[in-house]
């Protein structure tokens, strides 16, 4: 199975809204709510949520899709998509 790539890290803030929307504001917080450990939120700091945890984050801290993982969830991204997809059935 291909490895699912990564978006790019948010920034401090971006990433410290996530926190903040999660709960308690820390790593821990959201680890609990998002049920993963703390080690794996840290490493979201660092990396960029994976894509197939985006929809569950999004939920839990308020924080849009679209400010989580803006190379997939994009204006462009959306209409690329959007695009291909009616060549495909028409």
């Amino acid at each position: 199975m291909p490895r699912i790539r990564r978006s790019p890290p948010p920034s401090g803030v971006r990433f410290n809204v996530i926190l903040s929307g999660a709960g308690n504001g820390t790593e821990q917080g959201l680890a609990g709510r998002a049920e993963v450990s703390q080690g794996a939120v840290n490493g979201w700091r660092r990396n960029g949520v994976p894509f197939d945890r985006v929809l569950q984050i999004a939920a839990i801290s308020g924080v849009p899709v679209w400010e989580i993982r803006p190379d997939i969830y994009s204006h462009e991204a959306l209409a690329t998509a959007f695009s291909a997809h009616l060549k495909q059935h028409n």
